[in-house]
């Protein structure tokens, strides 16, 4: 291949990795988020309020690159991920499945920001008189791209990574609080199970949320060894603020195991609270830990078992046979 060739696969290699870069959004997190030459912050926003009230989201958002840009802004509806709580956006197909903040934002622009510049602003957030009591949820992103670049008049926008704020608004009314403790479930790399021949490395409280608004989980997790010891004990969801689970939607929440030891059976037991905690949710796993060398021990035990029990009965047999004889 020519030199020429080989620079311009690699241009394309370069070109094709750019394009496919993500930045994900944690919502558990309220420091700046940086990508795609743009830090914004806070990354989530959380507001309650009333039918025909107004409020403001306050965003600040800086210019990372070598050069101006416009921040173009976009308004996206997302849905949780069904295990981590993280965001999926929602194509423009599938955005009227979700209860969209869009209709409630007034005077949403496109930044036109200098290298190293920094603009606060406010985004006015007005919530009409019919609007319906519960919780409504999206994404505002923003993509840096150069002053004069094409993508601007294209859809190719849509393709630059961006960075974002994730809004929460509660309209307060008629809020219906179903939710359902479903499973406690315990991996190791990942990957759940029930018997492990090492050690698992976190437990999971999968919630549901069944209920039209917010839920922010809470209470206590303990384990028991098998000798009815209790070796371990956390404070579910303890990040400041709590993570919440959207409406319709399940989330699961990973801690690190701590007291594993004695091989056996294992009993992890939640007690799941939720809003002013009036109600207790109690759901139980259990897991078996049967490292290696204790199944050969076992293993060895059973067969030296065997053995001794023959040996037993061959000798009784050659004893009566002897009795025979005589």
């Amino acid at each position: 291949m020519s030199k020429a060739k080989q620079l311009l696969v690699m241009l394309l290699v370069v070109t094709c990795s750019v394009a496919g870069l993500t930045t994900y959004i944690s919502a558990q997190s309220d420091d700046d988020n940086t990508g795609s030459g743009l830090s914004i912050s806070p990354t989530r926003t959380e507001l309650s309020i009333e039918r025909g009230q107004a409020d403001i989201i306050k965003m600040s958002v800086r210019n990372v690159t070598n050069g101006d840009i416009v921040a173009k802004v976009f308004i996206n509806d997302f849905e949780s991920d069904g295990e981590t709580g993280e965001p999926r956006l929602l194509p423009e197909s599938e955005m009227s499945r979700a209860p969209s903040i869009r209709p409630f934002l007034v005077g949403v622009t496109d930044l036109d920001l200098k290298n190293g510049e920094r603009q606060n602003f406010d985004i006015p957030v007005q919530i009409p008189e019919d609007a319906a009591p519960g919780a409504y949820y999206g994404i505002i992103r923003y993509a840096a791209i150069p002053v004069n670049n094409r993508a601007l008049e294209s859809g190719e926008v849509s393709l630059t990574a961006s960075v974002g704020t994730i809004v929460m608004i509660e309209v307060p009314g008629e809020i219906r609080q179903q939710v359902q403790a479903k499973d406690v479930l315990f991996y190791r790399k990942d990957v759940a199970g029930t018997i492990f021949s090492a050690k698992p490395e976190q437990i999971g409280i999968r919630i549901g949320n069944q209920g039209n608004g917010f839920i922010k989980p809470f209470g206590s997790v303990t384990l028991v060894n098998p000798l009815g010891k209790q070796v371990h004990e956390y404070e579910l969801n303890d990040t400041d603020p709590r993570s919440n689970i959207l409406p319709s939607s399940t989330r699961v929440f990973k801690n690190p195991v701590q007291g594993v030891s004695v091989p056996g059976r294992y009993v992890a037991t939640a007690s799941v609270s939720f809003g002013n905690g009036g109600d207790i949710l109690t759901i139980r796993g259990v897991f078996w830990y049967l490292p290696w060398w204790f199944v050969l021990a076992v293993i060895i035990f059973i067969v030296l078992i065997v053995l001794i029990i023959i040996r037993v009965r061959k000798f009784a047999a050659g004893s009566r046979y002897k009795k025979l004889r005589r």
